[in-house]
C-alpha cells in the first residue's frame, strides 16, 4: 500500500497537539521576552495562542537508521494589555523552531 503523504503532513498530523502545547507554554511563560511589536499594545500582560501552522521540516540523517528533525512553526496569537481605562489587544504572528 503506497501513500503520497509527505513527511511534513505526517509530522503535522501526528504531533500537532504536542507542538501547540509546547508553543502555548512558551509564549505564556516568556511573554516579556518575545520582542513583539504592535501598534496597539505597548506592554504584553497576557498572550493566548490561536493557531499554529508547520511551515517546514528539516530532517537530519543520523547513524543507525535514526533521524532527527527540526520543525519551523508559524504561530498566530493574541496579545493583551490591561490598564485601568481599557483593554488593548492585537493579533500577531511569530515563528518558532522546535527540535
Amino acid at each position: 500500500m503506497s501513500s503520497n503523504r509527505s513527511f511534513k503532513s505526517y509530522v503535522f498530523d501526528r504531533f500537532y497537539n504536542e507542538f501547540y502545547d509546547a508553543v502555548e507554554i512558551f509564549i505564556t511563560d516568556n511573554k516579556d521576552d518575545l520582542h513583539i511589536t504592535s501598534q496597539h499594545v505597548r506592554r504584553v500582560d497576557e498572550s493566548n495562542l490561536d493557531d499554529i501552522q508547520i511551515k517546514h521540516v528539516y530532517i537530519n540523517d543520523l547513524p543507525e537508521m535514526e533521524i532527527a528533525f527540526d520543525v519551523l512553526i508559524e504561530t498566530v496569537f493574541e496579545i493583551r494589555e490591561t490598564d485601568r481605562r481599557r483593554d488593548r489587544f492585537d493579533e500577531v504572528s511569530n515563528w518558532f523552531k522546535i527540535s
